[in-house]
């Protein structure tokens, strides 16, 4: 079976989105970071949102909201993943 490779479209438009961020040098938490989070935060109706680098620094700053540390104990299934207990462990 053969699954082809899906080819994203990508036009002018999110080519001078990148060079225009390339050129503001901001790769990182800069404005266009916050515009995203005050675009997103109303698209979900929120008054707040945060943009994360991975899903991992999403996992951690859930566990700390919620108050769970690491000292508590907790039981995982053998299937997680390292970065699910990287984020409890660093909680």
């Amino acid at each position: 079976m053969r699954i082809p490779f899906y080819k994203p479209s990508i036009g002018p438009e999110e080519i001078n989105e990148v060079v225009d961020t390339l050129k503001s040098g901001w790769l990182t938490t800069g404005p266009k970071t916050k515009q995203f989070e005050r675009e997103f935060a109303a698209y979900v109706g929120q008054e707040h949102a945060v943009a994360l680098n991975s899903c991992t620094a999403a996992l951690h700053l859930a566990l700390d909201a919620i108050g769970l540390k690491a000292s508590l104990l907790s039981a995982f299934p053998v299937s997680a993943f390292c970065f699910l207990l990287s984020a409890f462990c660093f909680a």
